[in-house]
């Protein structure tokens, strides 16, 4: 009987199922069954002494591979050690606030570290403690704070606010002004501008009442701050703050494990601990891993020289029975029973992603496998961090992905902040606090002694009081009239108006 082994095309397959492709030369006579006795099976992986063999198709083990530092022998195959561990200066948000993930000093491994508890009226999101807007309004907007004073909205930064309060000036007819619907006016005239008990919120901390004024409209009343603990929320006034962020018994993936929706302490529900998963987690419950034998539609050899084909299983795939070769054959390379032809030329894969080859000399014995070429540069399922706290994976191609996770700032960089501040970049490449600000903006104006104005500097600290361009004025006693002196004080009174009856003196007495 004359045997020939069919070309087969070669095909890759990943690091962890080897393949073998055989290119006939010439077409011989049948050759005898391989003399010695194999001690293993044919693409079986075992580990020993912490080291990864594997077996090739004549039965032989491999050569132990050592692990690399931080990964182990699993099932004849080097994995990271750490497992579902999470990835140092990894954040997420647990009910007790934000953790990070640290290295532990034992194994090296990622571990949790203590939640840091959010700040009164802020919330956790994305692993960091954030608040959210207390006042809306609109640039340039105004609104009355008690009968004689105003503010106006400031929208520059990215909460609006109500800022730089002013009194309303005395009536150039005589008398006050009162302040309605955000204007001064002269006394008499108003309408109503809210609803009676309507509340708003002027700062984070203090509330207004819709209240009615002394001339009978409705009006915002003087600010009230809210007690300790406490802040104010639009519509509301002065409360504990908080808001649902999921539903009880629901459940969600994160990262490699699970979170359930539990109610916190301050009564609103919140995403609870994350349960790791044994395996890997869908749609919120956790499911196993499939460790696949091999894969469907692939052939190997068996210990007894016929030929084992890759099945479905029940769940996944696995090697079936094998099937004897027929007389004078014997199993080689794929799964492919036939003799050794001189000249034919096997390949397998090796290393990270590489190839290996050896031929069939004219001693119809396959001679030692050759150097390993063709190697990717990394171990597939490996991971390296990268770029600003980030992390590249190794693909079963054996090549890094690209960055993944970025902070958005690299540690230890500075920007400007607030009011003339810094803020440096921290060790997770997130923005710190801002440090080092002043006590006002850039060309902002505000009131001093007893009326004057000063503006603030590009250094963020106050200019001196003056009184602006001199012209601010009141009336004082019978008949006299003062202007603002230059130290922002009022000047003294001096005799300006008509007396009904006599005259006004030079300190504005009638007499």
């Amino acid at each position: 009987m004359v045997g020939k082994l069919v070309a087969s095309a070669y095909r890759g397959l990943s690091r962890f199922v080897g393949f073998v492709v055989v290119a006939s030369a010439a077409a011989l006579p049948a050759c005898a069954k391989f003399t010695e006795e194999p001690v293993c099976r044919p693409g079986e992986r075992v580990c020993e002494s912490g080291a990864a063999r594997f077996c090739d198709d004549r039965g032989r083990l491999s050569v132990p591979e050592i692990c690399p530092q931080g990964t182990e022998c699993v099932a004849g195959t080097c994995r990271s050690a750490c497992g579902n561990a999470c990835r140092p200066g990894e954040r997420r948000c647990s009910p007790a606030g934000p953790q990070t993930c640290e290295r532990a000093a034992l194994d090296g491994c990622g571990a949790w570290g203590e939640p840091d508890p959010c700040g009164i009226g802020e919330r956790c999101v994305d692993g960091t403690c954030r608040t959210s807007c207390p006042v809306q309004c609109d640039a340039g907007q105004t609104r009355c704070v008690g009968p004689d004073a105003f503010v106006t909205c400031d929208t520059s930064d990215a909460c609006p606010k109500w800022v730089d309060w002013q009194g309303c000036p005395p009536d150039p007819e005589g008398g006050i002004q009162i302040c309605t619907g955000g204007l001064c006016h002269s006394q008499g005239s108003c309408a109503d501008q809210c609803r009676e008990g309507e509340v708003v919120c002027l700062t984070e901390v203090q509330s207004q009442l819709c209240a009615r004024t002394a001339e009978g409209c409705l009006d915002w009343a003087v600010p009230l701050d809210c007690p300790v603990e406490e802040r104010c929320v639009e519509g509301r006034g002065c409360g504990a703050v908080c808001q649902d962020e999921c539903a009880i018994g629901e459940l969600r993936c994160e990262g490699r494990g699970r979170q359930a929706c539990v109610r916190g302490p301050d009564g609103c529900t919140a995403w609870g601990a994350i349960e790791a998963c044994p395996g890997e987690c869908v749609q919120g419950e956790c499911a196993e891993i499939c460790q696949p034998e091999c894969r469907e539609g692939t052939r190997r050899c068996g210990p007894e020289g016929g030929v084992e084909a890759c099945e479905p299983g029940d769940d996944c795939p696995v090697w079936g029975e094998e099937t004897p070769c027929p007389p004078g054959q014997s199993c080689a390379g794929e799964g492919v029973c036939g003799t050794c032809d001189p000249g034919a030329v096997e390949r397998q894969g090796c290393g990270n992603c590489g190839t290996q080859e050896r031929t069939c000399g004219a001693d119809r014995q396959w001679t030692p496998w050759g150097a390993c070429s063709g190697e990717g540069e990394c171990v597939a399922g490996a991971e390296e961090a990268c770029g600003r706290c980030g992390v590249r994976r190794c693909g079963m191609d054996c090549r890094f992905s690209a960055c993944e996770g970025e902070g958005v700032c690299a540690p230890g960089e500075t920007r400007a902040c607030g009011n003339c501040g810094r803020e440096t970049c921290q060790a997770q490449c997130q923005w710190g606090g801002c440090d080092g600000q002043g006590v006002c903006s850039p060309g902002q104006v505000g009131d001093c002694n007893e009326c004057g104005h000063r503006g603030c500097t590009g250094q963020c600290t106050w200019e001196g009081c003056g009184n602006g361009d001199g012209t601010l004025f009141r009336r004082c006693r019978d008949c006299g009239w003062q202007f603002c002196c230059p130290n922002g004080d009022w000047c003294n009174c001096a005799a300006h108006y008509a007396c009904g009856a006599g005259s006004c003196t030079a300190d504005g007495f009638c007499r």
